[in-house]
Parts: C-alpha cells; sequence; structure tokens
C-alpha cells in the first residue's frame, strides 16, 4: 500500500483512509467501468428485432477500444477469484438488464437478459482472454455480425422453460 501510495505521490495514510486495507483498493480498482451499463442501456432503444445486434456491438466493443479493454480484461480475470470483483460485474448487469427488461417480452425477461449477456461474455472471454482462434482473428464487425443472432435469438425467442431438452 506505501509503495502504491508513493507511486501516486499521495500519503499513504489516505490510502488507508479511503479503501481501508488491501482488499479494499483492490475492490475499487476492479469497478465495472462506468460506460458498461451506459452504453448498454443506450443499445436497448430502438426496434426490438434490432436489440441483439445493437447489444453485440455496444458490449463487445467495450472489450475493443482501448479505454476499457484493460479494465474489462481485469474485471473478468478477478472475477473467478474474488467476491467483490464478481459482484461488480454482476452490478454492471443489472444496470442494464433493468432497461432491457422493459423492451424484452414478458415471458422471464431476467432470464432472458441473463442468457443474452452470458453468449456475449463468453464471446469476448473466448476473443481476448483466451485467445481461441478464430475468436481472436475474426474482424469486430465480423463477430458482431455472428453473435447478434443467437443474442437475439435469446433476447426474443421462444423461451419453452417446461420443454425437455433431448
Amino acid at each position: 500500500m506505501r509503495a502504491i501510495a508513493t507511486k501516486a505521490g499521495v500519503d499513504s495514510a489516505l490510502i488507508h483512509h479511503y479503501f481501508g486495507d488491501k482488499g479494499g483498493l483492490f475492490a475499487a480498482a476492479l469497478q465495472s467501468p462506468t460506460a458498461v451499463s451506459r452504453r448498454l442501456i443506450e443499445a436497448v432503444g430502438g426496434e426490438q428485432d434490432q436489440l441483439g445486434g445493437r447489444i453485440a456491438r455496444a458490449y463487445l466493443s467495450l472489450w475493443e477500444e482501448d479505454e476499457t479493454r484493460w479494465q474489462m480484461l481485469a474485471l473478468a480475470r478477478s472475477s473467478l477469484t474474488n467476491e467483490s470483483a464478481t459482484e461488480n460485474l454482476r452490478a454492471a448487469m443489472a444496470a442494464a438488464a433493468g432497461a432491457a427488461i422493459a423492451v424484452l417480452p414478458p415471458d422471464n425477461p431476467q432470464l432472458r437478459w441473463s442468457m443474452g449477456m452470458s453468449h456475449l461474455l463468453g464471446a469476448a472471454l473466448g476473443r481476448h482472454l483466451f485467445q481461441v482462434p478464430p475468436l481472436r482473428d475474426i474482424a469486430f464487425d465480423e463477430l458482431v455480425r455472428v453473435a447478434a443472432p443467437a443474442v437475439q435469438l435469446h433476447f426474443t425467442g421462444e423461451l419453452d422453460l417446461a420443454r425437455q431438452v433431448q
């Protein structure tokens, strides 16, 4: 903590005052970028039949842009092992879910949103964290074009929870 304070040019007592311990500082550093919920909320507006494409582009672009990529990667990596980081990720998704749920079909909109966003998170992790070819190598616009129909299906397709999967 002293080394961080020195690098930041502040007294280490200030770091302790505002963040408590290393865990508090770590959690604060991994807060989800505000751009996540803001961009997803903006993407919700518009025609429902294009929602999957708008959300796919908005979310996946956060992983592509220099300003937000490092935050998305740090949050994803840390969410696998740190509960505070996991809660930050959930909070970002929940903030955008409120706006999305209003435009999704009424049969279990929370599940629809969660499935669509999980699909996109998986694509982002495959591309940026695990570097899986061809996800890693595909052009961004092609990635959005390929992901959008599946996300749209989660958002607006038939949702029959009673049917058994074979």
